[in-house]
């Protein structure tokens, strides 16, 4: 199995949620009166969605080459940071719109752990 695998994996989940959140803007809700919701409401705007899709086909590629550790690296941030920010949305729309938590927050909080897990075990193997 290729050493980065992990990353492909993690850039294919990537990739296939930009997708759903592209054909459903429910995921993420509004409330006008809330200027926080309001604000987080635009994590479903195209623009994010395709920063969340392109990161997902960056990731893919990069997976596959070998050397350039570096780009491994950086893809590893750029997951982690887009990850994070919609775990903290999923978040912000359960506090504010009612009882529990959704399946989303804890689908992205498991993505975002093993997006944090490759990060560390990446940087390991590197320096073995």
């Amino acid at each position: 199995m290729h050493r980065h695998a992990q990353q492909a994996i993690n850039g294919f989940e990537t990739f296939v949620v930009g997708i759903f959140m592209l054909f459903q803007h429910t995921w993420i809700r509004d409330d006008p009166h809330s200027p926080v919701m309001h604000t987080v409401h635009h994590f479903a705007d195209p623009y994010w969605v395709a920063i969340f899709i392109t990161a997902g086909v960056i990731a893919i590629a990069v997976s596959f080459i070998p050397s350039a550790k570096w780009a491994h690296y950086a893809v590893n941030l750029l997951l982690g940071a887009c990850w994070a920010a919609y775990f903290v949305a999923f978040v912000l729309q359960d506090l504010h719109f009612g009882p529990g938590v959704h399946l989303g927050t804890i689908l992205s909080a498991f993505v975002f752990i093993h997006v944090l897990y490759d990060a560390y075990a990446t940087g390991r193997r590197d320096r073995s």
